[in-house]
């Protein structure tokens, strides 16, 4: 039987045409509110705000990076990839990214398991890994409303 945990997300959010770099970031975030992004334990999924979302085999999904661990690396390659691209295709793109530092009483930190657990889920619904961004750029996104 699988365990269950509860977990606490917290995110950040900024315009795609504001960042494109980790310094840009810091200046339109307060990143010392939000230092649980920055662990080793950390766990976090990328995605862009309503109305616009990503065009997969199995359907439409906001989710762009489902990741964990190195969140200041990750994140500047995808401030310098994907994220100012599709900003210059949809100026008022707003990017929100969510994170927590999952926790097991009997287990202590926990992100691989939950990493491996959103993945599957969205292999699950979606036909396929969140993240393949040189393919994502170039198909159409999609408005809701």
């Amino acid at each position: 039987m699988a365990a269950r945990m509860k977990l606490n997300w917290k995110y950040i959010e900024f315009k795609g045409a504001d960042v494109s770099s980790w310094r840009a970031l810091k200046k339109v975030v307060d990143l010392n509110e939000h230092a649980g992004l920055l662990t080793d334990r950390a766990v976090y999924i990328i995605r862009v705000r309503r109305p616009f979302s990503f065009a997969y085999d199995g359907g439409h999904s906001p989710v762009a990076y489902i990741g964990k661990g190195q969140a200041q690396k990750r994140i500047t390659s995808h401030l310098r990839g994907w994220m100012p691209e599709l900003a210059k295709k949809i100026p008022d793109l707003r990017i929100r990214i969510y994170y927590c530092e999952p926790k097991a009483p009997w287990h202590g930190a926990n992100c691989e398991g939950v990493e491996a657990d959103l993945i599957a889920r969205f292999v699950e619904t979606y036909g396929g890994r969140p993240g393949l961004f040189s393919s994502l750029i170039y198909k159409p996104f999609w408005r809701f409303g």
